[in-house]
């Protein structure tokens, strides 16, 4: 009920998906808010992938391990990123 709710107060919101941008390209962006949780110190993940100027998936979920450094949260994220990437290439 809860997603009908808001699939009715949303109708005035689109994605716009662009013929002929960037075609056959899927674009990712991956971040890291790192130690984000402030009880286990674990980081968490935010990626977005676009295809044609537009979103066609995304994610945020908190990081299966504590990372010891933003770097390595970093590259935590940029990992589910490259995943969902060939997931989608695959698709």
């Amino acid at each position: 009920m809860r997603i009908f709710i808001y699939l009715k107060g949303t109708t005035d919101r689109e994605l716009l998906y662009r013929p002929g941008y960037k075609p056959d390209i899927i674009e990712n962006y991956s971040d890291a808010n790192y130690g984000g949780d402030l009880q286990t110190g674990q980081s968490t993940t935010g990626v977005i992938c676009l295809y044609a100027g537009a979103a066609i998936s995304w994610l945020s979920q908190t990081q299966s391990s504590v990372a010891i450094s933003t770097t390595e949260a970093e590259v935590v994220a940029a990992s589910e990123a490259a995943r969902e990437n060939v997931w989608l290439e695959n698709l």
